[in-house]
């Protein structure tokens, strides 16, 4: 039984099955829309109010749900973790212990049931799978170290974390040059900037020649996109090849067989066979190598998802290269949709890092 009193974009019909509600799944759509394009919780919020569109979060006395004014960060996250507007569904999220218990947060203690494809998708696949790519990149930064303005995630600027110092390794941040009465912002690398160019001797760059240099990186890609898309894809092809299913399939085999022998040996030790020294000492040499076998497979599915990635922010790329010509100034959302890093090499060459693999090296 799905909850559908606070979950928007949904309803019910008269059967009580899910039915989608066109204008809230178009709200659902422009909040995963603005995260994939770089936009925080917080931004994506005030901009939903700002638009007065109501949110689904606020809760009246006689115990009904009614929408509120208010947009709070932590249901613009609900919404995008929310793996049902994909059209799935993860059952047993929560538990009961006991008839006199309050529910619990399945955390494991229980096993979870995930079904796909069981109720009306609001939101494609692929822009499930880049929104989830974002969240994971955005909680990579978080984590990190604050060293040289690294840690933190920001999207006030469009080329907000996106610039690398190729001499230092630090991010870029934006800064304001007066000369008189004018402000012109640019982009200086933070230990540049910290160490007053002691320890890296990287040159500002301005804000208005980066957005020409993507422009003009985008019309010139725009051009032979034909070429590019099918390069990508070749490659594409070529990895999912390299990775295949048998060599996964072995390494399961081979971890079956150590779980074989794991309960073969807990068979001797119970039976006295082996002493509890030959049991400790063989166990841990079978547990070593399963190590080995699991991290091997996990680092195939990793490439495997990396790869089924690269094909979505692919054709995401395409539908823009498509209209590349028509592009008469700099779009930021743009921007922050395609490209994973722009490598500085110094202040005339830059290397555009797209999210769909492919790199781009041009002087500016």
């Amino acid at each position: 039984m799905l909850n559908t009193s606070r979950f928007l974009g949904y309803s019910k019909d008269e059967e009580g099955k899910l039915i989608i509600v066109p204008e809230e799944a178009e709200i659902v759509r422009r909040i995963y829309r603005e995260f994939a394009g770089g936009y925080t919780y917080n931004v994506i919020a005030r901009g939903l109010e700002r638009d007065g569109i109501l949110s689904p979060g606020k809760f009246e006395n006689d115990n009904n749900f009614c929408s509120g004014e208010i947009w709070h960060p932590s249901t613009v996250k609900s919404i995008l973790e929310n793996e049902k507007y994909k059209g799935d569904a993860l059952l047993q999220k929560t538990f009961n212990v006991d008839f006199l218990s309050k529910r619990q947060k399945n955390i494991g203690q229980v096993d979870s049931v995930f079904v796909e494809n069981c109720i009306p998708a609001i939101i494609s696949k692929e822009l499930a799978d880049m929104v989830k790519v974002e969240l994971d990149r955005r909680k990579r930064i978080r984590n990190s170290s604050n060293e040289s303005g690294r840690g933190k995630y920001c999207s006030k600027y469009p080329f907000s974390g996106l610039l690398v110092c190729n001499e230092c390794f630090s991010k870029f941040r934006r800064h304001a040059q007066w000369s008189g009465d004018k402000k012109t912002p640019v982009w200086v690398c933070c230990k540049h900037q910290k160490t007053k160019g002691k320890d890296c001797k990287s040159l500002p760059i301005k804000e208005s020649v980066l957005e020409q240099a993507f422009m003009d990186c985008i019309r010139r890609l725009g051009e032979d996109k034909e070429t590019l898309i099918m390069q990508l894809t070749q490659n594409i092809e070529e990895s999912l090849c390299t990775a295949n299913t048998e060599a996964k399939e072995d390494i399961d085999l081979k971890i079956r067989a150590l779980q074989d022998k794991m309960l073969e040996l807990v068979r001797k030790l119970k039976t006295g066979e082996i002493t509890v020294a030959i049991y400790n000492e063989e166990i841990i040499k079978l547990e070593n190598s399963m190590q080995c076998y699991q991290k091997q497979k996990e680092a195939m599915t990793s490439h495997e998802e990396k790869l089924g990635e690269y094909q979505s922010r692919m054709k995401y790329m395409k539908t823009y290269l498509d209209k590349a010509f028509n592009f008469q100034e700099f779009d930021g959302f743009l921007l922050t949709n395609t490209v994973e890093q722009i490598m500085v090499i110094n202040k005339h060459r830059i290397v555009f890092e797209f999210k769909c693999g492919f790199e781009y090296e041009m002087e500016i």
